[in-house]
């Protein structure tokens, strides 16, 4: 594994400026939460652009569900072994034992998988749980957005389940990122959803105010229809 310091510095910024600080409500966290407790079933779990964040979601089921965690960063697996060896117990993951699971994350098994997901959306497997939490809020424009929603849905098997959430940014922290993706709503997702025979489980938008980076989150859940043409 190559670490790169910075960057490494960077991943553990972020994650102490967020997730390693204590749980904050009104943020969308607790319907995110929701949703991994509600709609993941006994079954391997495909984290998409997860990171340091994978085991506080997993602490949110009830089942012991093994990851394959996929990243551009390798600094995020180094700090995510961290996290599981330490069986990280601070921040909001003690807002999340106490409220969900008080699981050992040591018995957590994962699986690192180094890709650019926004280029290379390709993997051998298919999954009954998927997750991406924040990856496709850096897509540059709506077009692109729809392309690799349709391949990570093209990933779930019959009845497998999509958590997504996506920060939407605000002015000063689009210039930043050079990304601006307010194209992100509710109905942009509704309207994918029927386009693509699938099944929108949850859909909500978390408006955020005085936020330094971000104005709201949106929050979707989407199914794949069981194939009728197999089942006849």
């Amino acid at each position: 594994m190559n670490i790169d310091l910075f960057n490494l510095k960077r991943e553990l910024d972020y994650f102490c400026n967020y997730y390693g600080s204590d749980f904050v409500c009104g943020f969308g966290t607790e319907e995110i939460l929701d949703c991994f407790n509600k709609y993941f079933v006994k079954s391997k779990w495909l984290d998409l652009g997860g990171g340091s964040t994978s085991l506080l979601w997993w602490l949110a089921q009830k089942y012991n569900n093994p990851i394959d965690i996929v990243d551009i960063s390798e600094e995020s697996f180094f700090l995510t072994k961290i996290l599981k060896l330490s069986n990280y117990d601070g921040g909001c993951y003690k807002y999340v034992r106490s409220n969900y699971y008080n699981k050992d994350l040591r018995l957590c098994k994962t699986k690192f998988i180094k890709r650019d997901l926004l280029s290379n959306i390709s993997l051998k497997h298919k999954y009954k749980n998927i997750s991406q939490i924040g990856l496709l809020g850096l897509c540059s424009n709506e077009k692109q957005f729809e392309k690799i929603l349709a391949q990570i849905c093209g990933l779930l098997k019959e009845n497998g389940i999509l958590i997504s959430a996506n920060w939407i940014f605000n002015e000063q922290y689009a210039i930043k990122k050079n990304i601006d993706n307010t194209f992100l709503n509710q109905q942009l997702i509704q309207k994918f959803v029927k386009e693509n025979n699938l099944t929108l489980k949850y859909c909500k938008y978390v408006n955020f105010i005085n936020d330094n980076n971000y104005k709201g989150v949106i929050i979707y859940v989407i199914q794949r229809k069981k194939d009728l043409a197999k089942s006849c």
